[in-house]
């Protein structure tokens, strides 16, 4: 859809509907045919005593749902109570109650017994909250909690917190959610965005700001409740004085949480979701809140990048979001736009973890570093935190073999689909972790990459919007399943789960009050960068064609018989965006063909996403076939339902998809260059700690040619380092003499395809390729791999630098028989082009070559020239290495990666 510069519809395809585009969007977002209308109740009770909201809920459920109930009753009738079935609590403080999870029968049974007041509707972990009564705390410990904390269970609490330590927690909210149905209501309710903030004083706002702030986004995803179950215990436990360690921080460090997605919370509860109520992933408007960040790089045009300064990208109104926001977005991630714009309001947010859950890993905890423009000293802070995150988890949960019990309960939960699926889930032994945790990049830790999200935007530079912070993701095992086919609560799991984030939390609090140095030690060595004009890249640069946003969303039932879409893809399409997100009780298998019938992606249920979200740049022309079927326990009877949107931007003319057509956004100002990778390298390098910066110079082409690199036929440096293929025949020549008087020569990214040149027995076995990511498939032991580690894989990422998740990554690589061959050693290898499934990965990425006195590193991709292709409203970035890029880089030029922690 086009918009002009107000971000309003030029086109608007809702002007002449009975229905706004919010509603559309709900109900598009809505299970096909799950949700009955208030009145077309599924059965009619006898229960007088029942409020209206309890009996609403008893009647609009399926048979056999059982209702947490709170029964308020004279204190005669406690006794009866305890002896029917699915009452399981009573209490006489501060008045005579009952709780128990009570089926349609039970209920009418409660509703004629003599002395019972009312029944309420009252889900949550603390049976009696609605009593305002905490026996065992406000949130009890989950071993003795009834089941998740509740949504209004916990607004509650929380205020009552505030309320009785005011000077060390402030509770308020920031914003609304989109807002579901309250179906027993008729009518919409957005629900508040709550933020926590614990800390001494925490009223007066001037000491406020000066504290180093940590942020928790808990369960932004709103069916990964770890969260909130953590986060809220570890308050409370703070607030009662049982947290000596953390208390002692909180002079100096200010903890906020952002309970970010009260849309798919609630979504468990009956009124606002189906006849068989679970936890969503999304909002009310079938969003996943996690992609909507407004991130430099590659944007997809299927989400909705909530950029709180409006059309313009100016702050017209400071601590408020701005009028200009495009209609669309402002319609469908209020949510997110609120969190933006609040956390941009602290003065010192230089660390943020985001709380997730996944499904079964080796790890019970990964972490995820961001896809971000990290320099020296951020990355060895976030690895440090990781390093801490790991030791503090094992320190607080002990051994895995000692919580096998517990870890088998989140196993169990595949019991339904295991045998189902035609997809192999592993037996219970084989989900269990093997280690309790591990960090790396996205990709690394769960095989995928994504744009827009919130660890990515978090650690963006202010200058691009973000909050210029060290972020991490963290994602805990069992926290969400394929289907939701099994909410029953767990408590000993839930505890496991809750202990070892509740570790992390208080590890990352402390890491942010520590004072530690970090800087390169290069001993006396010396280095060159040779440098090219020609990969800066600048908004300047763009020529904007008028672009056709031709989007599609619409809902649709899969079964076992499986759904099949076709979409027309014109002429002059820049890229196709194709995302499907499952609801209740589906596990989605998804496969895309293009016109000629060939296979392009594939989605299994298995799957660590809900469902698939691909972007094709450049697709062929024609008729595009999306395949879609339903491997859950409900495939046989009816199937369930997935919001399919489909998104293709066709230009009309020479250049560029212009970003306020398409999602609103005028184009912010850059100038993007990878080798400010190596000034800030160079602003790191010491001969020593405190010692004299560390000889780094810059070379233009020219003066490689014209012999800067030997002096009286001696190299003149002990390193040089050059990305590109720029230069001429003497140039290369040049090159290979500095390596045969005894220079180190690192290439990466293009400069590797200078191989040919420096070495005859490579002349035509080096190749440049595209991939999905820039991410090795085979390592081995190698000087230029030390002191990395095994999960890590990926040199650097691609969103932040404008390539999409699509074959575009630039790769150079070297056909690994030639190399070694001509005396090289192989580090790692990808993949090439054309190679079949589990063949050895041929291409050589890593590796070292002696060439007269001298040495040849090859890095087959790092610090690659941006791409301006795609939507990239915010900018691009001038680089995205990744530890393991920055380690293969300092090890291919001697030098050594430092850190050190001021303990006093």
């Amino acid at each position: 859809m086009a918009h002009d510069d107000s971000g309003s519809a030029e086109a608007n395809r809702f002007s002449d509907a009975p229905i706004s585009r919010r509603g559309f969007v709900r109900l598009s977002a809505a299970t096909a045919g799950a949700i009955a209308l208030p009145g077309e109740a599924v059965a009619r009770l006898d229960a007088p005593r029942s409020t209206d909201r309890h009996r609403f809920v008893a009647e609009h459920t399926e048979e056999g749902y059982a209702v947490p109930t709170l029964v308020r009753a004279g204190s005669d009738a406690l006794e009866t109570l305890e002896g029917i079935d699915g009452i399981d609590r009573t209490t006489t403080e501060p008045e005579p109650a009952a709780y128990g999870r009570l089926t349609a029968g039970t209920i009418e049974e409660i509703n004629a017994v003599e002395g019972v007041e009312r029944l309420e509707y009252s889900p949550g972990a603390n049976p009696w909250w609605r009593l305002d009564a905490y026996p065992q705390g406000v949130f009890p410990e989950p071993e003795a909690s009834v089941d998740h904390v509740g949504f209004e269970e916990h607004v509650r609490g929380m205020e009552h917190l505030a309320d009785e330590h005011a000077d060390r927690l402030r509770f308020f909210s920031i914003g609304d959610s989109p807002g579901h149905e309250n179906r027993h209501e008729g009518e919409d309710q957005p629900k508040p965005i709550h933020v926590a903030e614990l800390t001494n004083d925490v009223d007066d706002r001037t000491a406020f700001r000066e504290k180093e702030t940590v942020t928790f986004v808990a369960s932004i995803h709103g069916d990964e409740r770890t969260g909130v179950e953590a986060g809220s215990r570890l308050i409370e436990r703070t607030l009662a004085d049982e947290e000596p360690e953390l208390d002692a921080l909180l002079d100096e460090v200010a903890l906020v949480f952002v309970y970010a997605n009260p849309d798919g919370w609630v979504a468990r509860e009956p009124i606002y979701g189906s006849d068989r109520p679970a936890f969503q992933r999304t909002t009310a408007t079938g969003v996943d809140p996690a992609r909507q960040c407004p991130t430099a790089g590659w944007i997809d045009p299927n989400h909705d990048p909530a950029e709180p300064d409006g059309a313009n990208l100016t702050d017209d109104q400071p601590d408020e979001i701005d009028d200009d926001v495009p209609d669309r977005i402002a319609e469908r991630v209020p949510d997110t736009l609120s969190i933006v714009e609040h956390l941009r309001t602290y003065e010192n947010a230089n660390y943020l973890v985001d709380l997730h859950g996944m499904q079964w890993s080796d790890e019970f905890v990964l972490g995820l570093v961001p896809d971000a423009q990290y320099d020296h000293e951020a990355l060895h802070d976030v690895d440090a935190m990781n390093r801490s995150i790991e030791e503090a988890i094992a320190g607080e949960l002990g051994t895995v073999e000692e919580n096998v019990d517990a870890l088998s309960r989140g196993a169990e939960r595949y019991d339904a689909v295991r045998d189902e699926t035609a997809h192999e889930i592993p037996a219970v032994e084989g989900m269990l972790p093997d280690r309790w945790y591990d960090w790396g990049t996205i990709h690394d830790a769960l095989g995928y990459g994504t744009t827009g999200g919130l660890i990515a935007w978090a650690a963006h530079p202010e200058e691009f919007g973000g909050l210029g912070a060290r972020s991490i993701g963290l994602e805990i095992a069992f926290g969400n399943t394929i289907a939701s086919t099994d909410e029953e609560y767990a408590s000993e799991l839930v505890g496991l789960q809750v202990r070892a984030y509740t570790a992390s939390i208080r590890t990352v609090a402390d890491h942010a009050a520590s004072e530690a140095t970090a800087w390169i030690e290069t001993g006396d060595r010396s280095t060159a960068v040779v440098h090219a004009e020609a990969r800066t890249r600048s908004s300047a640069d763009l020529a904007f064609a008028e672009t056709t946003d031709e989007e599609a969303c619409r809902t649709v039932t899969v079964d076992a018989g499986g759904f099949a879409e076709e979409v027309a893809v014109d002429e002059g399409a820049w890229e196709l965006s194709i995302t499907a997100n499952p609801r209740e009780d589906v596990a989605l298998e998804a496969t895309l063909l293009d016109p000629n019938g060939d296979f392009v992606r594939t989605h299994r249920p298995t799957d660590e996403r809900d469902g698939p979200d691909w972007t094709i740049g450049r697709p062929e022309p024609g008729t595009w076939t999306i395949r879609l079927e339903d491997f859950g326990p409900n495939a046989d009877t009816g199937g369930g339902a997935v919001e399919l949107c489909t998104d293709a931007l066709v230009a009309e003319s020479e250049g560029v998809p212009n970003p306020r057509d398409v999602v609103g956004y005028a184009q912010r100002d850059y100038e993007a260059t990878p080798f400010e990778y190596f000034e800030s390298y160079a602003e790191h390098a010491r001969v020593e700690r405190g010692g004299a910066s560390s000889p780094f110079d810059t070379l233009s082409v020219e003066e490689v040619r014209d012999g800067a690199l030997r002096r009286e036929g001696d190299a003149a440096y002990d390193d040089v380092v050059v990305i590109h293929d720029e230069g001429d025949d003497a140039y290369v020549e040049e090159l290979s003499a500095f390596v045969e008087a005894g220079g180190s020569l690192l290439l990466t990214d293009g400069g590797v395809s200078l191989l040919e040149g420096l070495d005859d027995g490579l002349a035509d076995s080096v190749a440049s390729d595209r991939r999905a990511f820039a991410a090795l498939d085979e390592k081995r032991d190698h000087p230029l791999l030390e002191g990395t580690r095994s999960i890590q894989d990926e040199l650097w990422t691609v969103a932040p630098l404008g390539y999409a998740t699509d074959e575009e990554a630039p790769v150079t690589l070297v056909e690994r028989e030639a190399f070694e061959a001509a005396g090289g050693t192989v580090g790692a290898a990808m993949e090439r082009e054309g190679e079949g499934e589990g063949e050895s990965a041929s291409g050589v990425a890593v590796g070292s070559l002696s060439h007269g006195d001298g040495e040849i590193n090859v890095i087959g991709s790092l610090l690659p020239t941006a791409r301006q292709s795609h939507l990239h409203p915010f900018g691009v970035l001038d680089h995205s290495t990744t530890m393991l890029g920055h380690a293969l880089v300092t090890n291919a030029l001697g030098h050594r990666r430092r850190r050190s922690v001021d303990e006093s």
